[in-house]
């Protein structure tokens, strides 16, 4: 192997060991983008590995102190290495932030007490010191890091150098301190107004994502809409279109990465209307989750549910944003988050105003049709408990039948539902606007094939 293929093969080792890690979602934070940043600049913790090794000699001869200063130089070989084998452990591979901010502390500590206790010679280490108070400003680690290590570095160094004897009423001493007071304030100064640019950039880039995922995935719905459409148009007969409808909820569950899709039609039971799951789809999630083979609930469990339906308004919440009641009823079925959009045969998706016309005019018929029945009972007394509720479920019964026979817009038929049992979310408006399509188009074929409207 030739030395270049072998030096590009180094360092793609080297980028897929220390500059590879963790996903584009730990970037959503600052913290997050900082400890991204922090391992393109790894690098540095080789170079310190040797680097500080050179300045041994000097130290030799020039130091009031060599031994000390000789153990801070050798320590910055020590910790290097110790730095680099902790990107080989699970809890700091994908941590470089962490181990950054560590050498960069340990060299604000032993530098800050080299030059402090150097005496005499200060003028020769002064200027190591104030390179090493610029660093703030380049290095991506958070404001908080940066300030706490500039105010603990001249903590030390005043420390030491009066430990040392340093005489402060010294003119030339006097001059050094100002030139270190002018780094500190010039790194102070650029370091937070670095900080603040580099928060503005990695706002614009999340901004810009969101946009690209928004794009992709608005496209994605469209083209679910287009594979749901074309898969629930292509059938006629009831086995093929239950298989159909099953491919069109994966379709939805697929795109919007959820665990399961369901359709609930309403039907009068016993005489009274309730929401019955006639078909449903699960993800490879939802099928390790055990439900009831069979399930239906009255309205009159969720009389706020009804109401909310009849008006054309749906659900969209985690779970923990419901009421007690509902939170109640959906807890069972591990539920994080959950879209219930109300289904109407051969009728607009939510916002038209047509559709808010057949709410109107839907919501005066359950009026009028409660008001029969109230007249019901105070008019005919001599009927018994049973006798009263089988002739309401019987009108009841009588006027969805007739709404469906006759192809009502405004006939309530039941509601589409999407549970996501992994993640707290709430869903795009522009999703649910294309559920409340999808869920339109499934109503209406279900009918057309099963019930032959």
């Amino acid at each position: 192997m030739r030395v270049p293929e072998l030096f590009n093969v180094l360092i793609d080792k080297y980028k897929s060991r220390f500059q590879s890690y963790g996903e584009d979602s730990s970037r959503e934070t600052f913290y997050g983008e900082l400890n991204y940043l922090s391992g393109k600049i790894f690098y540095i913790v080789f170079i310190t590995l040797f680097l500080m090794l050179s300045y041994i000699p000097g130290d030799i001869k020039i130091h009031p102190y060599p031994v000390l200063a000789i153990s801070i130089h050798l320590g910055y070989t020590l910790l290097s290495a110790i730095l680099i084998a902790l990107r080989f452990t699970k809890r700091f591979k994908d941590q470089p932030c962490i181990l950054m901010m560590v050498l960069t502390a340990y060299f604000f500590f032993g530098t800050t007490v080299i030059t402090a206790s150097s005496g005499p010679n200060i003028h020769t280490y002064i200027g190591a010191l104030s390179v090493i108070l610029m660093l703030p400003v380049f290095a991506p680690f958070p404001i908080k890091f940066k300030i706490a290590n500039i105010a603990f570095a001249l903590i030390v160094f005043f420390s030491v150098r009066r430990i040392c004897g340093m005489d402060f009423s010294d003119y030339k001493t006097r001059y050094i301190i100002n030139d270190l007071m002018v780094a500190v304030a010039v790194s102070l100064l650029f370091s937070i107004t670095q900080d603040g640019m580099r928060r503005k950039s990695w706002e614009a880039r999340l901004n810009q994502d969101k946009l690209m995922r928004e794009a992709k995935q608005r496209e994605n719905l469209l083209s679910m809409v287009n594979d749901a459409a074309n898969v629930l148009l292509s059938v006629n007969d009831d086995e093929s279109f239950e298989a159909a409808l099953s491919r069109s909820f994966k379709f939805v569950g697929d795109c919007l990465d959820v665990d399961r899709v369901q359709i609930w039609r309403n039907e009068i039971i016993n005489g009274e209307l309730h929401f019955v799951r006639k078909y449903e789809w699960l993800s490879d999630y939802g099928n390790g989750i055990t439900t009831p083979a069979s399930l239906y609930f009255p309205y009159s469990w969720k009389p706020e549910w009804e109401k909310l339906f009849l008006r054309g308004g749906y659900i969209n919440a985690p779970l923990y944003a419901l009421s007690p009641d509902d939170q109640a009823f959906l807890n069972p079925y591990q539920i994080k988050s959950v879209v219930i959009i109300p289904m109407f045969l051969e009728r607009q998706i939510a916002g038209d105003r047509r559709m808010q016309k057949s709410d109107r005019r839907h919501e005066a018929n359950r009026r009028k049709f409660s008001d029969d029945n109230r007249q019901l009972f105070i008019y005919d007394r001599r009927l018994s408990k049973e006798d009263r509720r089988k002739i309401i479920g019987d009108r009841r019964r009588a006027k969805i039948d007739r709404r469906q026979a006759t192809g009502d817009e405004s006939s309530f038929w039941g509601f589409f539902s999407i549970n996501d049992c992994r993640r707290e979310r709430t869903f795009s408006n522009e999703e649910i606007h294309i559920l409340s399509s999808v869920g339109l188009m499934m109503s209406n074929a279900v009918n057309r094939v099963l019930v032959g409207l």
